[in-house]
């Protein structure tokens, strides 16, 4: 499981996650630094942004999105340079196709 286990590296105002972006399914766990979680709601007046919680150190992330499939439900952006260790969803899949 060790070689599937990524560590990705972000700069400040970086996104990690990007609300209903199904290109990027994983669980992630911030090592260093800290991000914030937030949640845009559409409307015809416009788009309203709301920031729902801080990250930091060993907190994580992303994990209804890594066992349902559903597309992320909040965006996860760096508020400072962040270590990310991450685990991609279609990879734990293969793990558990190999490992019944």
């Amino acid at each position: 499981m060790m070689n599937y286990l990524k560590e990705d590296y972000y700069t400040p105002g970086e996104i990690i996650i990007r609300q209903k972006d199904f290109n990027n399914l994983f669980y992630g766990v911030i090592v260093e630094g800290t991000a914030e979680v937030s949640y845009q709601k559409y409307t015809s007046i416009g788009t309203f942004n709301t920031n729902l919680l801080d990250l930091s150190k060993n907190m994580s992330f992303g994990q209804v999105s890594f066992f349902s499939g559903f597309p992320p439900n909040s965006t996860v952006k760096c508020k400072n340079h962040c270590t990310v260790l991450k685990i991609l969803r279609t990879d734990f899949l293969k793990i558990l196709e190999e490992y019944p």
